[in-house]
């Protein structure tokens, strides 16, 4: 109103009955009205502009950078909050460890299936709940202080999608030794504590599985009288990695063979006993700090019922991590021992998880973890995808069974299985004749992978040494097989047969990584064919009878079947990568020219081409039931890979 001229506002009219008239001319009157006008409209526009800079408005924050904290001082947490990339949103975990062994020491949790189901084992854990017991493991979030709020204003803090909201926590911290509160959708919020902003910590009940992704919006909504804002924040639960050999081994777990229905006699589990000690000694003489853990049950198998992996966001301090073992989706095994993840391994900073998508049949043996192993970080030359936490490969590609327990880990969108032909093999596990190992390369790693052209090439040697007629395995006269009963046609023809198999492998894996044949290295091996009586009594079935394990040599060898082979002597492929240098593998038993066993011989000369050191064990034991070091044991590894930064 200012520079108006009082006329304009009310022209030569008489002044209005109700303005004062008792003094002054009527322009003096003019004058008063147009200074009230003026000042009246400055008012309401101050009050204007006050109510504008007052308007509600909240802020929610997470770790959306990544850097490991929630940004209150400046505003680096707040581009790209809204939508979660692979590249920017924050991160949570799934909080299902146990502990101090809470789940582990309750009564009957120890028990068989007739004690404790399945679903009452596995629903146990830290988040199984509303308490939080395990607040290390929660992802922060903010909500920035609200100032000049009525004493009636509220909030809520909310979880948006449906599915999520069953599956996800958020908690308040509070004060006295509560720590931290559950929030729902339906908690209501205090003034005082919105004014003050909120300090809120997120995890999840579950990890990324198919049909849930993980994706979380958090929503954070006050009303104060009139008025109502809100804001909202995406997040996603961390995935599961699986380990690779150049991360350093940290734990080795094996078999204690205990039970009441152990399928060894006294006598076998001895030496199996034997090969577990030396193995350990090995371990403790590599400078591997924690001693071997013995897991207490009869499965010899270590490598099949579970497969270690690990979970981890940015923290303060470095990245916050939860292990989480995923147990095998075969609930047929003998001995229960999908259970055993959970009954046995689960501890503080320690999860198990179990996928069993309901189809798979009882003698699916690829879905065991034998048959999963985890190649480096790779970049895919052509396409320029990367793995930088590298990529599960799983046998299965030409079968039309293929694993499909292991959906849980394509959930994961990270480590996107690559199938490859294992079918061929009785046991039908990749681990049976592949192998990634470090390199001081540009790559970083290399492969060993079996070569029955290289092992009939030795068998030739020794027939040519003048051993053609004596036991090819020269294990304490176990052999029922010659040198020149592996030259005939059927071995021939066995061997030629797996050559050609694994060269398919071998090429697959050069067009998928780039990987050269000057970075594949070769160890002999020798097959022969199997049949379907061999296949079902083969190592995976080890639950009924001494007898089995006593007669699985030499009913292997009256094996005709074309088209599943297994490894006649151990395959020294199936050890234990210890370290950058050092690598522990089966002990040949190859045939002995002047006083050298040439397949160990020849198996030494590969390793020390790919940088390695090798210390052979005797695991006969294992052999005989289809199976070598790598099948008896597992190992957890380092997980302080900074994945989100790659």
């Amino acid at each position: 109103m200012e520079g108006l001229s009082c006329s304009l506002l009310f022209g030569s009219s008489p002044a209005p009955p109700y303005l004062p008239s008792s003094s002054g001319s009527f322009q003096a009157r003019q004058d008063e009205i147009c200074l009230l006008h003026r000042r009246l409209g400055n008012v309401l526009a101050a009050a204007a502009l006050a109510q504008a800079s007052c308007a509600l408005k909240v802020d929610i924050r997470a770790d959306t950078n990544r850097d490991g904290k929630v940004d209150t001082e400046g505003v680096t947490d707040v581009p790209g909050k809204h939508r979660w990339t692979d590249s920017l949103g924050a991160l949570f975990l799934a909080n299902i460890g146990d502990t101090n062994r809470r789940c582990g020491q309750m009564e009957g949790m120890q028990g068989n299936e007739t004690v404790v189901s399945d679903e009452t084992l596995m629903a146990c854990h830290d988040a199984a709940d509303d308490l939080q017991r395990a607040p290390q493991y929660l992802a922060p979030m903010r909500t920035m202080p609200l100032m000049n709020l009525s004493p009636s204003a509220f909030g809520s803090v909310s979880v948006v999608e449906e599915q999520s909201r069953t599956l996800v926590r958020v908690f308040r911290r509070v004060g006295g030794q509560e720590g931290w509160r559950i929030v729902k959708n339906d908690t209501v919020l205090a003034a005082e504590e919105l004014a003050n902003g909120l300090e809120l910590g997120i995890d999840a009940r579950d990890v990324r599985r198919p049909g849930w992704d993980g994706k979380a919006t958090v929503q954070f909504s006050v009303t104060d009288g009139g008025q109502t804002s809100s804001d909202a924040v995406a997040l996603r639960v961390a995935p599961l990695f699986t380990h690779h050999h150049l991360q350093k081994v940290e734990t080795v777990l094996a078999s204690d063979m205990s039970g009441e229905r152990a399928y060894m006699n006294a006598s076998e589990k001895a030496e199996a006993s034997a090969t577990i000690r030396e193995i350990a000694k090995i371990v403790k003489a590599a400078g591997i700090d924690r001693p071997l853990r013995q897991l207490h049950t009869p499965d010899l198998w270590t490598e099949d019922y579970f497969e270690p992996t690990f979970m981890s966001i940015p923290g303060p301090e470095g990245p916050v991590v939860l292990r989480i073992m995923v147990s095998t989706s075969d609930e047929h095994r003998s001995y229960l021992t999908h259970r055993l993840p959970f009954q046995q391994l689960r501890d503080t900073g320690i999860g198990a998880v179990h996928y069993h998508p309901g189809d798979i049949s009882n003698q699916n043996y690829m879905e065991a973890f034998g048959n999963l192993e985890t190649i480096p970080p790779y970049e895919a030359p052509g396409t320029g995808k990367k793995y930088p936490m590298g990529r599960i490969i799983a046998g299965g590609a030409m079968s039309d069974r293929p694993p499909t327990g292991y959906d849980i880990f394509r959930a994961q969108g990270v480590q996107d299985p690559l199938l490859v032909d294992s079918q061929w093999l009785l046991v039908q596990h990749v681990d049976e004749f592949l192998q990634f190992l470090p390199a001081n390369t540009t790559r970083g790693w290399s492969i060993m992978i079996n070569d029955p052209d290289a092992g009939m090439q030795l068998v030739r040697d020794a027939q040519q040494a003048g051993l053609g007629a004596t036991p090819f395995i020269n294990y304490k006269n176990r052999s029922l097989v010659t040198a020149n009963d592996l030259l005939d046609g059927p071995h021939r023809h066995a061997n030629a047969n797996a050559s050609h198999r694994i060269q398919a492998t071998i090429d697959l894996l050069k067009h998928e990584t780039g990987i050269t044949d000057q970075e594949i290295f070769r160890v002999p091996a020798v097959y022969e064919w199997a049949d379907a009586a061999c296949h079902q009594q083969r190592r995976r079935q080890v639950g009924d009878s001494a007898t089995h394990g006593r007669h699985l040599a030499q009913k292997r060898r009256e094996c005709k079947y074309p088209g599943m082979m297994s490894s006649i002597s151990p395959a020294v492929v199936n050890g234990l990568v210890l370290s950058r240098s050092r690598y522990i593998a089966p002990k040949p038993w190859g045939p002995m020219v002047n006083g050298t066993d040439i397949f160990e011989s020849a198996t030494r000369n590969s390793y020390q081409r790919a940088g390695f050191d090798v210390d052979f064990v005797d695991d006969w034991q294992y052999h005989q039931r289809d199976g070598d070091v790598h099948c008896g044991t597992n190992t957890l590894r380092d997980a302080s890979a900074e994945w989100w930064k790659r």
